[in-house]
């Protein structure tokens, strides 16, 4: 069985040995990750891929990572709701899905990832496996963000 060390040491001698660019993909979640792949395999360039399925943010996280080392603050839950609702709109007008329900019911996954980490997740979850309109999940969002702003003036 390969063990994610010796898939790096295989990767970084298959780029030592290669003619043409290996890209290094799988567990990528931060931009110290994208540096720590590249360092230990000397890959041409990473793909981030699950990561940003929870976390859009990643790339514009990575990118300031690699430019000064630093982390950027914890993306705001306000943020992260205004692309929630964003994204629940657009795919609701591209009708790509059906209507609004079948769009929303085809979206929970996502929306579920998107609130991983949030204040009340776990119930957030449930109410968002649920949601079957726009209306529903701008009220879970102001529920949501109601929740935080309760939670700072503690």
């Amino acid at each position: 069985m390969m063990t994610p060390e010796l898939v790096k040491a295989a990767l970084a001698a298959n780029v030592a040995a290669a003619l043409v660019e290996d890209i290094g993909n799988g567990d990528i979640t931060c931009g110290a990750d994208v540096l720590r792949r590249r360092e230990e395999t000397a890959v041409s360039g990473v793909m981030i891929g699950r990561a940003a399925m929870q976390n859009p943010w990643v790339f514009r996280e990575s990118k300031h990572f690699i430019e000064t080392g630093l982390m950027l603050p914890e993306v705001r839950v306000e943020e992260r709701w205004e692309l929630v609702i964003r994204h629940c709109k657009l795919a609701v007008e591209s009708g790509r899905n059906g209507n609004e329900r079948q769009t929303l019911t085809a979206m929970r996954s996502r929306l579920m990832a998107y609130c991983k980490g949030f204040p009340g997740a776990k119930e957030l979850r449930q109410k968002l496996c649920q949601v079957t309109s726009l209306a529903e999940v701008d009220d879970l969002a102001a529920l949501s963000m109601g929740q935080v702003e309760m939670a700072s003036l503690d």
